[in-house]
């Protein structure tokens, strides 16, 4: 007469594969989580980058050589230093504008949680208005 059950043998067999695939699983799901939160943190600097690009297209470098602005959840901080000294600008009909313009070097720094997540730097024309605009008859 045979007995109709698992032997010891098969039930540890069969335990050990289990635990095999569960492990695998584990270290996949674990392995996708890690890239999820990768991804995740790669595309948060990314577009916090995106957004002080187009901000800092609003400094005008000569007029606020430095600064900080909180934009949502994160902070932008720049700073500049003049590369040429500022010169008068050419304007038409009478050749001098009512602008004195420069070269700037500005070193921008975006943070979340005072944790730096990016920096990046740009050369922008700084100006500052020296005359008035006259109309002569």
């Amino acid at each position: 007469m045979t007995d109709r059950g698992f032997t010891l043998l098969e039930a540890l067999v069969s335990m050990l594969l289990i635990a095999g695939v569960g492990m695998a699983s584990f270290d996949w799901i674990n392995s996708s989580l890690e890239n999820m939160e990768r991804i995740e943190a790669h595309h948060i600097r990314q577009q916090a980058v995106r957004n002080a690009l187009i901000f800092m297209e609003t400094v005008n470098p000569a007029e606020n050589p430095g600064g900080e602005i909180k934009m949502g959840h994160y902070t932008v901080q720049w700073d500049s230093h003049s590369v040429e000294p500022t010169k008068d600008g050419a304007g038409y009909p009478f050749g001098l504008s009512l602008y004195r313009i420069g070269l700037y070097d500005m070193h921008v720094k975006i943070n979340i949680n005072d944790k730096e997540i990016g920096r990046f730097d740009l050369r922008r024309v700084g100006y500052h208005q020296e005359r008035e605009f006259k109309i002569a008859f």
